[in-house]
């Protein structure tokens, strides 16, 4: 199965488990869930713009960074974001940067966060990588020349390398949704599907490590 069918089957699993989830109505909680929606769906567009008879990989590529900072703010809003925060938040204000975001959730106590440590990759090589193509930077642009031509060509295994960083971060966003609603039945099950679908140890992009999601208590 290519890389990109197998995230396909990812995000059709997600999508079936997160249907028809029962949440409150908090502040809190609908704030956190709009970001780990927002996630959800970046992880989704990018699979539809991979999966095109003629790829728009430049574009998904572009959204691998929204898609992690949203993760990372749904995890900060609901764990650890002050009701003031939250409001301000909603009221336009900036949250804290994401290195910020990442030492506040590791920080919390008995975090559930699944995957944090991909988080942590925020201060590596990778981050520069999601960063060049979300901005247009030069990794990005070689991408779109060629010698006889200017035709975006990403080589497959940078598209693998890219969903397997990116699977496990959609795994630890539906979690957080889970964990939102109260349901650890269902946080069971994506815990479950996320062990059969990514398996061994991630692949490498750019010479980083990209870990897998494993649970935490």
């Amino acid at each position: 199965m290519s890389s990109i069918s197998s995230a396909h089957k990812i995000m059709e699993s997600i999508a079936a488990r997160l249907y028809g989830v029962s949440l409150q109505q908090t502040r809190r909680i609908e704030t956190a869930l709009g970001c780990y929606c927002t996630a959800l769906e970046h992880h989704h567009a990018i699979i539809v713009l991979l999966e095109q008879p003629r790829s728009m990989a430049i574009s998904g590529f572009a959204l691998a960074r929204p898609m992690f900072e949203a993760y990372l703010r749904g995890e900060w809003l609901a764990l650890c974001a002050k009701d003031d925060q939250i409001e301000r938040f909603l009221s336009g204000g900036e949250p804290p940067c994401p290195d910020k975001l990442i030492q506040e959730i590791g920080d919390y106590p008995d975090h559930r966060t699944v995957g944090l440590e991909l988080a942590r990759l925020k201060s590596k090589e990778i981050w520069k990588v999601l960063c060049d193509f979300t901005h247009t930077g030069a990794r990005q642009v070689r991408h779109c020349i060629s010698e006889d031509t200017a035709c975006p060509n990403i080589p497959s295994d940078r598209v693998a390398a890219l969903l397997t960083l990116l699977n496990p971060i959609a795994f630890a966003t539906a979690i957080g949704v889970a964990a939102l609603a109260k349901d650890m039945e269902l946080l069971d099950c994506i815990c479950s599907d996320a062990a059969k679908f990514l398996g061994v140890e991630g692949e490498r992009i750019q010479g980083e490590s990209v870990p897998t999601v494993t649970r935490s208590a």
